[in-house]
């Protein structure tokens, strides 16, 4: 099932959504607040894939409580339903999955959600590529080169720390620094063919190697402190258990 909670001041419009949410079988909503301070006072405690949530709520809007959970690394799918069209272009700087105007239709609902479980099922499917990759890398190549200062800078693959998708290329911290690439994060999990890279989350690959601690985290997760980066990295709840055996968690 795919998880969600709804977020919206005007209950006739959380029951709306609420509605056209349960006329698909693989959703469930698992909860749903009047206000954005509920959400963060309880969405570490709530098992969740999708927020749906308004923009113009009192106190903090639907976009604050988005950009507030990206600042905590908390990154939902999700989806703004409301009456307004002037947040569009911020929304999808959020990285939102849709923006939806009300009155809310079953047919535009039928839509975001299909788009919503076409984004999991590739989630899903890059897990699996990243196991067969671990499984059958051979031949791997020991570095990669990277432009920076109108030079071309070789870079171990032992000395690179994590890479992190970002706008429309990635972004690789390693012991030399900080390089920015166009190539997408799929693509060079595919050249970082080594056992010690992991997908631990949609946005992030991670070099095993440079772990100093795992964290316990909420929802049954983790976060972990990489040698040399003072931020978190997330280990998403789709990516966990790999993780777990990875790392001999028991």
């Amino acid at each position: 099932m795919i998880k969600c909670i709804i977020v919206d001041d005007e209950k006739p419009a959380r029951d709306e959504i609420s509605y056209l949410i349960n006329a698909y079988g693989e959703f469930d909503i698992v909860e749903t607040f009047d206000n954005a301070k509920g959400v963060l006072e309880n969405i570490k405690s709530l098992d969740v894939d999708v927020i749906f949530v308004d923009i113009n709520m009192p106190v903090m809007s639907g976009i604050e409580l988005v950009d507030h959970l990206r600042q905590l690394k908390l990154n939902y799918h999700v989806v703004f339903i409301t009456a307004y069209d002037d947040y569009a272009i911020k929304a999808f700087e959020l990285n939102a999955v849709d923006y939806i105007l009300k009155p809310v239709s079953k047919e535009r609902m039928a839509q975001t959600l299909k788009r919503i479980k076409v984004e999991m099922d590739e989630e899903r499917y890059d897990l699996k590529i990243n196991q067969l990759m671990q499984q059958i890398s051979k031949g791997k190549p020991e570095h990669l080169c990277f432009h920076r200062d109108g030079k071309i800078v070789p870079i171990k693959l032992s000395d690179i720390i994590y890479v992190m998708a970002e706008n429309k290329g990635t972004v690789v911290e390693t012991k030399k620094g900080t390089f920015i690439t166009p190539l997408q994060l799929r693509e060079l999990e595919k050249k970082l063919m080594e056992e010690d890279f992991f997908r631990c989350h949609r946005s992030y690959l991670i070099n095993l190697s440079m772990i100093i601690h795992i964290e316990p985290w909420f929802n049954r997760t983790f976060q972990v402190e990489l040698e040399g980066i003072e931020e978190r990295i997330p280990i998403s709840r789709n990516y966990v258990q790999h993780f777990k055996e990875l790392m001999n968690i028991i």
